[in-house]
């Protein structure tokens, strides 16, 4: 089976989905080539946000840098061997600068940073229903696919025992605002993209408060299926409109009234 992408190549599934175990393939070359959960963000932002998404270099920011690290420890564990710890306190320092020139900052953390992520790791650890989701499980497992005649790319944290996507989140917010976040974040999108690029019904979010550690296990309905699928919906028209049709970006024009 063959799939199409954005700049118009076309591969074979199974080989791509191979490639896409790479992170620098799947967030360097489809992070262009195929639409996603977060270029999704962007479009429904504007065309011309979309647009500097493409060419801006991306800037980790702290709560990005801290989750992925929790991720890691939890979800694949086997690469901690692989960090390299600064005993420093802040990455101002010069022995975390030096170090992060030498294996990367990507590679590189300090020992608090690392102290910190193991406490929510320990966390969900700790919470047998939390993880009993993840012992066992298939995790960073990617798809690809078509949702209205364009490619998507997504890639589940979790993929509890075939039938159900666990997506892990960390937030610094009280745990009881999660449900009213994930409609202002897009979650609801990224639940209706996951779902059918893998053909399951079941998403679930695994969210651990990294302030007070404590966990909570949010599952979706047909509602908050129903919302990201309008989301998915109408950035794809943007999509259409100005990358496909060509209509100009100066043309954009937000739109909203007053009662």
């Amino acid at each position: 089976m063959k799939i199409k992408l954005l700049d118009g190549k076309e591969w074979d599934r199974v080989e791509i989905l191979e490639q896409m175990l790479n992170d620098e393939f799947y967030y360097g070359y489809l992070g262009k080539a195929a639409l996603s959960s977060s270029s999704l963000k962007k479009l429904l932002q504007s065309p011309k946000a979309y647009q500097a998404s493409l060419n801006e270099e991306q800037v980790e920011s702290k709560p990005l840098r801290e989750g992925k690290l929790i991720h890691l420890l939890l979800l694949e564990p086997h690469k901690e061997e692989s960090l390299h710890v600064v005993d420093v306190k802040a990455r101002t320092a010069k022995a975390y600068k030096d170090a992060a020139l030498e294996y990367g900052p990507e590679n590189t953390f300090t020992a608090v940073e690392i102290a910190t992520a193991k406490k929510v790791a320990r966390a969900v650890k700790d919470c047998p229903e939390a993880y009993d989701m993840i012992y066992g499980a298939a995790t960073e497992v990617p798809q690809i696919g078509n949702i209205m005649g364009l490619p998507f790319r997504c890639k589940a944290d979790i993929l509890h025992k075939g039938q159900r996507i666990v997506d892990l989140k960390t937030t610094g917010n009280d745990l009881s605002k999660f449900k009213y976040d994930a409609y202002n974040f897009g979650y609801d999108a990224q639940a209706a993209i996951y779902t059918h690029l893998f053909g399951l019904e079941e998403f679930t979010f695994l969210v651990v408060d990294k302030s007070s550690y404590d966990v909570g296990i949010f599952t979706t309905g047909q509602e908050f299926i129903k919302s990201g699928k309008e989301k998915v919906a109408k950035a794809i028209d943007v999509y259409r409109e100005y990358f496909q049709e060509g209509k100009p970006l100066s043309q954009y024009i937000i739109r909203d009234h007053f009662s």
